[in-house]
């Protein structure tokens, strides 16, 4: 709990008391987090030799992804006046992944593997900054989210539509 609030993007709205229900995403008080998750099989591409992972298309699905769920922020029906409020002042969403044992077993890799990491930390890499970089394009067309100001985001000079953006689901 101390750590995750060390890492909370809007301290001035309260604690970390929570998580969203599998873990993924921490949370304030009546917060929620819309998430969803990429199937990491749909980035592969066949070619004559095997499979290759296509981080172009992956980077276009998180993109579609945060802007999907940006709206379902909006879209939602929240079973709380107080969640609906707290939740919109954030905006937070989680961007997660599934399916990347299915990923390394088409492309041969050994799950316990060093090569197997690497992979994971690429894959993760893109996600998170393509996360960012659509969240900060949809700072610049519809708004930063509500609480940006005083926001650790703000105190680092980016603009998000967001407080978080990744999240994945054990």
């Amino acid at each position: 709990l101390d750590r995750m609030n060390q890492a909370n993007p809007c301290p001035h709205l309260g604690e970390i008391e929570t998580t969203s229900a599998c873990g993924e995403q921490p949370l304030l008080p009546h917060e929620s987090c819309c998430e969803g998750s990429v199937n990491l099989v749909r980035c592969l591409r066949e070619k004559d030799d095997g499979w290759q992972f296509d981080y172009q298309k992956l980077r276009r699905i998180v993109r579609q992804a945060v802007h999907f769920l940006d709206d379902m922020v909006d879209a939602n029906t929240y079973p709380l006046r107080e969640v609906e409020t707290m939740t919109k002042k954030t905006r937070k969403v989680g961007v997660g992944v599934m399916g990347f044992a299915d990923v390394l077993y088409a492309l041969r890799i050994p799950y316990d593997s060093e090569e197997a990491e690497e992979l994971a930390g690429k894959v993760m890499r893109a996600v998170r900054e393509e996360a960012e970089e659509a969240s900060a394009e949809l700072a610049d067309e519809r708004g930063t989210f509500p609480s940006w100001r005083r926001s650790t985001h703000e105190r680092h000079g980016k603009r998000r539509r967001n407080a978080t953006l990744v999240g994945i689901a054990p």
